[in-house]
């Protein structure tokens, strides 16, 4: 949900991406929650905090009627809805601002060897030397050495060099802090 600025659309969001079509004159929250009533299944809503109440309407509509329903939210604060669970992600370790780990696969920066790790799953023979190292402890920092977001963007790789994929990290937590704070 990273990319949505609007709270009132994230039931909507969430029923494109499942594929339920609203009702007129109904409340769409009601619409997803009768739909997925029946099932069995994980919804993750990714990247919250800054739809946090709409987050947790939506939650609390879905969690009432669907006795197979599993969600898993990731965020930087809770929804304060029943029967949450919060687990803790501390950050991973990385190199102060101003320095650059070593390169290599010795290297002890828990956030790189992640992206070094992921990146290479993600495109065989990816390895950190000294033409990209910048780029990923860059990429790490501005994540925040967050494990999920370092993962989605490790995955990147296959498609994007790391300069760019550190470029739109930038732009991506920039906007975020902003509309945040």
């Amino acid at each position: 949900l990273a990319d949505l600025r609007q709270p009132e659309l994230v039931a909507s969001r969430v029923a494109a991406v499942l594929g339920i079509a609203e009702e007129p004159g109904r409340p769409l929250v009601e619409t997803l929650a009768d739909a997925l009533r029946p099932r069995r299944f994980l919804l993750v809503l990714d990247t919250c905090e800054h739809l946090i109440d709409a987050c947790a309407v939506l939650c609390r509509h879905i969690l009432a009627g669907a006795c197979g329903a599993r969600l898993l939210i990731t965020s930087r604060e809770p929804l304060h809805i029943a029967g949450e669970t919060i687990w803790e992600v501390p950050p991973l370790s990385m190199t102060p601002a101003g320095e650059f780990p070593p390169a290599g696969d010795r290297c002890p920066q828990e956030a790189v060897r992640l992206f070094a790790d992921r990146a290479a799953a993600s495109r065989p023979g990816f390895t950190i030397g000294p033409d990209n190292i910048t780029a990923v402890t860059g990429i790490c920092r501005a994540l925040d050495g967050l494990p999920l977001a370092i993962e989605l963007a490790a995955a990147w790789v296959r498609f994007l060099p790391v300069d760019q994929i550190m470029s739109r990290s930038e732009e991506h937590t920039s906007e975020l802090q902003s509309h945040h704070d």
